[in-house]
């Protein structure tokens, strides 16, 4: 009878504690659901929270402004009703900016809840800073550190060159340091020394792409050492222009010797000649005169006739016999 009495009331403890617990779902939170961001640009994943019922599970949604649904997920929520869903989109910049919306809905209390969030272009090439270790105003031949750092996230490890004064630029191998920011070492090459340039290339998780570019004097050899080398270089040039003048100079006397015997040659032949010019030049006067005597000659005989002839007209005929 005494364990009759303990029992009844533990019965009915346990019938109240049944009804309450099948009454709780009714009572349960509203669902929520909240995007981790308010603005994503393109690169960027959306992932989202929530509370629901316990141990319920939670159908996702996605929607892109023009009402699209583009993505539909399913996570349970834990004990407490808590939910996290990640990777829920990708965005590119392909997708649409403006207002997207996501919708959660709890199989248990059949109730939706939604929440909205802005896609934004992003244009804006990301920031790039370069920093190199050890910090010096001039640098030996020596290893150095090149830092590069980005206020955003990145597609791929930057694109990292070298190049020393009159040298062939020397990509760099980056590692990933930290959180944007990445590092890279570079050995100093003897021999090119001055001003050094190092470049930086990159592109964020929109397609932007970005530079940045620094400089470093790198002195290897010291300054008097390339005073006496210019010097040095400077006298062998004059001396390689001396010898080539003393050549030209050499060549031009030869040439000089050549013309002089060519001019003695012409002036001996042009004497010959001008002797040869002489002798015909009495020939033809010898000649001349003796034409000259037979013309006058000849005229002279000439002459003689005609005054012959006229003679004998000129004579008296004489008288015929009657």
């Amino acid at each position: 009878m005494e364990t009759q009495k303990i029992l009844t009331p533990l019965f009915f403890v346990l019938i109240l504690l049944t009804a309450t617990l099948a009454i709780l779902p009714a009572f349960a939170a509203p669902i929520t659901i909240k995007p981790e961001k308010t603005e994503y640009k393109s690169g960027e994943t959306l992932a989202v929270t929530g509370t629901a019922t316990p141990n319920t599970d939670i159908t996702i949604q996605l929607f892109n402004p023009a009402g699209k649904r583009v993505a539909i997920t399913q996570v349970t929520a834990d004990s407490e009703g808590s939910y996290k869903a990640e990777n829920l989109w990708v965005f590119t910049k392909d997708d649409p900016q403006g207002t997207w919306k996501v919708k959660a809905f709890d199989a248990a209390s059949s109730e939706w809840a939604e929440a909205t969030f802005t896609l934004a272009v992003d244009s804006t090439p990301p920031a790039l800073t370069i920093k190199i270790e050890p910090v010096k105003s001039v640098y030996k031949e020596e290893t150095i550190t090149v830092i590069v750092t980005s206020n955003e996230e990145l597609k791929t490890t930057p694109t990292v060159t070298v190049t020393q004064a009159g040298a062939t630029p020397t990509t760099l191998t980056m590692t990933k340091t930290a959180a944007l920011q990445w590092s890279g070492t570079y050995k100093i090459i003897k021999g090119y020394d001055g001003t050094a340039t190092i470049k930086v290339e990159a592109e964020d998780l929109s397609g932007n792409k970005g530079t940045a570019e620094t400089t470093f004097t790198v002195e290897v050899v010291p300054g008097w050492e390339k005073s006496v080398s210019t010097l040095e270089s400077k006298i062998s040039a004059l001396e390689s222009k001396i010898s080539t003048l003393e050549s030209k100079i050499s060549s031009l006397e030869s040439k000089i010797s050549s013309l002089e015997s060519k001019v003695s040659t012409a002036t001996s032949s042009v004497n010959n000649l001008k002797s040869k010019v002489d002798s015909l030049s009495a020939d033809v006067a010898t000649l001349a005169g003796v034409s000259t005597i037979a013309y006058v000659a000849i005229i002279l005989g000439i002459i003689g006739i005609v005054v012959g002839i006229v003679a004998l007209i000129k004579k008296p005929k004489p008288p015929s016999a009657s």
